[in-house]
């Protein structure tokens, strides 16, 4: 039988009611409780203790209350509970650090209901974790910390008081200051002969937001050209008159009242745009809220209507995005939670999205015949038409970068008893008598089916993990992931990106985000996060093998399908440099044996190197490799004519084999061509460390750090050099520098895996003299220059276009799920 603390200050009846779910609903098997309440607020109902628990009064006053505590460190407990309210005083304080001497421990902060998602199963799991129950007003919301006992013995109550504290303050959603604004006056807004967007709001009486409703438009969108067309459906204060006032908006007034779906149905009749944007009068807009509905519906032609995220005006979440279950009830995703959580922050395929913020393309619109009438005079209508763009075929997307503020309930209250809101009730049975057959497709209705039925995509779930969020701009291997998420994507597939370092890097992480990946950042835990989602993924990509190292027994425990893919062998890279440099043997041993263990624990290897295939396939001969090239962005036609380039241009990083490529370099061959091309400059792009590099000649030598754009630079040169002695994989520069038709000589390691022809597509030279020569060859002559890059530039086309990738990543991948 359990032995149970229970601790609770300030509210009797939820200590009654916690103490009932606790025996009937998690500690099933039996329980001995002893409850412990604060007398300074707590009065304990009569029919609380014989049957329940143990009651021990914890009297007024410091010295027995400290009596108490000391009594309690000699007794053992196999869980603790602590419940704290707003009311609670000493215990809420002190007793924290006394109460859980190798207890599990439960912190739980007034809201009841919490234990009931915590049932029998969760109980299974709380030895050596601690369980933390926060945000009061919301239930089901958990968080696993588990450090807490660890820093408890290590480092004593008072950091743990702290850290919990810290915790709880971090899972609070930043407050916006949203207040009405009460001196608007007439507003004039733009005029555009063509319209992208008819904004159609329908009003009824609530003047004061209509007015910050159009104020917030016209201030937060300078970026997109709008029409705004005002329905009044006869409303009976000031509404008239102060819109009247108003120049270049639509004002049409009803002569008697419509309800939501008339209104709309008649600004959408008079809408211009090619778009039409319902927008509720109870609402302000955020900075680039247009623009990013306008872009999802440009950028994808599958999309035929896009939603908003809901924010209240504290801040905190709405809605983002819609679910309507199998029994036709409806779910706001993430209501009052913070809404800059990952799950939150990714376009993606949805249910609905609710016509407080709903943009659709016109023509299909008219081609639905508008809101069915048959919600008139409101509710379900947006719910329907979302539905009816799907059954065209086309997709409902929630837009998380389209920020509204909504001040719900102002329009329609939120009483369904009477008023408007009651139609919520009688057109639910209207809907489900049109979408029967299509709600038999929908999820049950469980807490349990949230992380499938918040996305639409019916695709396959795939886990990718790497270092950090993409830098695709910056180096190789970030381009390659972001290609890769990218393809992932484009492909149908729903994909969750784990950045090892869990950084929310921008304008990276909103980039990867707006591909329709869910990118998790902030305090999370693998182990958590994995063993509450597996039944989810189908697979799982790993790679870099210093990171991959730390998952990949997780992940094969848990997840069917894996896929390694290593940028380069290490190991060969590093056996190349200790033929240079020198090295342990050990070393090298035990980064073999650490890409050899990846190897043997995953079900396809992906390479970019047919090299590299190889040379695996010789140490296991088993294992299945695949080569899936590195690809290129795309191809550039470069304009400016040889005559008006001048010198060498290298571009590379802190890397050791390039900081060592540029050292030779500049040691060995830069001066055999100064001595014939005083003149030629040599331009090193990246954060390539000076420092490194002082006992060379550094006179002709430009160094311009980081650039955002490479085109200009490319532009500018006659000749890329990559002169790299050791390396392994693919070199992603000498790629880009071929795509932008700019010729190349590089080494034997330099060109490895590419596939050039020396002289055809590049030179290829080892030696410091050929190396030299073959600069000067193609610097001095332009019909070779001409010659050598325009073949080189067709090789990279036809061997690492994004279409070559993106074909060879979905055989991978149909390989691997269909095994």
């Amino acid at each position: 039988m359990s032995k149970i603390l229970f601790v609770q200050s300030g509210n009797a009846e939820l200590a009654a009611k916690s103490l009932r779910i606790l025996k009937e609903k998690i500690f099933t098997s039996g329980a001995e409780i002893d409850f412990v309440a604060d007398d300074v607020h707590t009065a304990v109902p009569g029919n609380l203790v014989p049957d329940l628990c143990r009651y021990i009064s914890l009297k007024r006053g410091i010295p027995v209350a400290i009596s108490f505590l000391f009594s309690l460190w000699n007794t053992k407990y196999d869980t603790v509970v602590v419940m704290f309210t707003r009311e609670s005083g000493f215990i809420k304080h002190k007793i924290l650090g006394v109460l859980a001497r190798k207890s599990n421990l439960i912190i739980f902060n007034e809201n009841v209901d919490c234990f009931s998602y915590s049932h029998k199963k969760m109980y299974q799991h709380l030895r050596w974790r601690w369980i933390a129950f926060l945000n009061s007003n919301r239930s089901g919301i958990l968080r696993s910390v588990n450090d807490g006992l660890k820093v408890l013995r290590n480092e004593g109550p008072a950091s743990f008081v702290s850290i919990c504290w810290n915790r709880l303050k971090a899972r609070r959603p930043k407050k916006v200051k949203t207040q009405l604004r009460t001196n608007i006056g007439p507003l004039t807004f733009p005029v555009f002969a063509e319209p992208t967007v008819s904004v159609v709001i329908p009003v009824y009486n609530k003047i004061l937001y209509t007015q910050n409703c159009l104020a917030s438009i016209l201030e937060q969108t300078p970026d997109t050209a709008y029409e705004i067309i005002v329905v009044d459906d006869n409303s009976s204060d000031a509404t008239e008159k102060t819109l009247r006032a108003m120049e270049n908006l639509v004002y049409i007034r009803a002569e008697q009242n419509r309800g939501f779906v008339g209104s709309c149905n008649a600004g959408a009749d008079v809408a211009r745009g090619k778009y039409i944007l319902f927008l509720n009068n109870d609402t302000t807009v955020t900075p680039g809220w247009l623009s990013a509905l306008v872009n999802t519906l440009d950028g994808d032609p599958s999309c035929g209507a896009v939603g908003s995220k809901l924010v209240y005006p504290d801040g905190t979440l709405q809605e983002a995005g819609g679910i309507i279950w199998k029994d036709a009830s409806g779910w706001n995703f993430g209501k009052f939670d913070d809404p800059s959580k990952p799950e939150y922050n990714y376009l993606r395929a949805v249910d609905y999205c609710s016509g407080a913020s709903l943009m659709v393309r016109k023509e299909l619109f008219h081609q639905i015949g508008g809101f069915d009438q048959r919600y008139a005079p409101a509710y379900w209508e947006d719910t329907d038409l979302c539905f009816s763009v799907r059954s065209l075929g086309y997709r409902v997307l929630y837009q998380p970068e389209s920020v509204i503020v909504h001040y719900e309930g102002v329009s329609a209250g939120t009483s369904t008893s009477s008023g408007m809101k009651k139609y919520q009730e009688i057109n639910t049975a209207k809907f489900v008598e049109k979408w029967s057959d299509q709600l038999k497709l929908q999820c049950e209705h469980s807490v349990d089916n949230l992380f499938d039925a918040r996305d639409r995509n019916p695709g396959k779930r795939i886990l990718v993990i790497d270092h950090y969020v993409p830098t695709y701009n910056k180096d190789a291997g970030s381009f390659f992931m972001y290609s890769l998420l990218r393809a992932l994507a484009n492909l149908g597939f729903r994909v969750v990106f784990w950045p090892d370092n869990l950084h929310r890097s921008e304008p990276y992480t909103t980039l990867v985000q707006q591909m329709g990946v869910e990118v998790i950042y902030g305090r999370h835990d693998f182990d958590h996060y994995l063993e509450k989602h597996q039944r989810h993924f189908d697979a799982a990509i790993l790679t870099r093998n210093h990171i991959a190292i730390n998952f990949i027994d997780t992940v094969r425990s848990r997840i069917k399908k894996v896929i390694y893919h290593d940028p380069d062998l290490e190991f060969l890279r590093e056996q190349r440099r200790f033929q240079f440099e020198g090295g342990e043997e050990d070393e090298l041993e035990n980064i073999k044996q650490r890409e050899m263990y990846l190897f043997r624990n995953c079900d396809i290897i992906s390479i970019h190197s047919t090299v590299e295939r190889d040379i695996i396939q010789d140490e296991l001969q088993d294992a299945a490799v695949t080569v899936i090239p590195l690809p290129i962005n795309g191809i550039t036609d470069c304009t400016t004519r040889f005559t008006d380039r001048s010198g060498l241009l290298f571009v590379g990083s802190t890397h050791p084999p390039n900081v060592d490529a540029l050292a030779y370099f500049l040691e060995k061959v830069f001066p055999l061509i100064t001595a014939k091309r005083p003149d030629v400059k040599l331009h090193i792009v990246g954060q390539v460390p000076q420092s490194k590099l002082k006992h060379c000649n550094l006179s002709n030598v430009v160094f311009t750090g980081f650039v955002e754009d490479l085109l200009p630079l490319f532009e500018q040169a006659r000749v890329y050099i990559a002169p790299l002695r050791y390396g392994a994989g693919i070199k992603g520069k000498i790629l880009e520098a071929l795509s932008f038709g700019l010729p190349v000589v590089t080494t034997s390691i330099g060109a490895e895996g590419i596939g050039l022809t020396h002289a055809k597509d590049a030179f290829i030279e080892d030696d410091h003299a050929g190396f030299a020569e073959a600069v000067l060859k193609l610097y001095d002559d332009p019909q070779l220059w001409d010659e050598v890059r325009l073949s080189g530039q067709k090789h990279v086309a036809e061997n690492f276009s994004q279409s070559v990738f993106t074909d060879k990543v979905r055989e991978t991948l149909t390989a691997l799920l269909d095994s």
